[in-house]
């Protein structure tokens, strides 16, 4: 049951993936991962290329950032080197960084059609 609510939580934040890179002004924000620094980390800064912030600082690799359409959460991939990839989420600030699934690669997650 935990592992088909993230899935479904995950799949919503999929489908708008290609919206979140886009500033809006709901949000007012893009959300990019990035390699600065040697490791792949989940960034925020605003349209304009101000307030530029990771948002993620751990050992594991973020990648993937997608933000949900209401602009409070953002999910992403969390990993080192391929190996036991979590799902996690947190606000769209950064806080409240909370793990869904544990190895999310042995999980499939339907994407939505192209």
């Amino acid at each position: 049951m935990r592992y088909s609510k993230a899935i479904v939580l995950f799949s919503l934040f999929v489908c708008v993936a290609l919206e979140a890179a886009k500033p809006t002004p709901r949000r007012g924000f893009i959300v990019f991962s990035s390699h600065r620094g040697g490791r792949w980390r989940i960034w925020r800064m605003n349209p304009d290329g101000t307030q530029c912030r990771a948002l993620t600082d751990t050992s594991h690799e973020a990648v993937m950032p997608t933000v949900s359409p209401d602009g409070k959460w953002i999910a992403y991939w969390e990993g080192h080197n391929s190996t036991s990839r979590k799902i996690r989420v947190m606000t769209s600030d950064g806080h409240q960084n909370r793990q869904l699934v544990v190895d999310a690669d042995k999980t499939h997650v339907p994407l939505p059609p192209a």
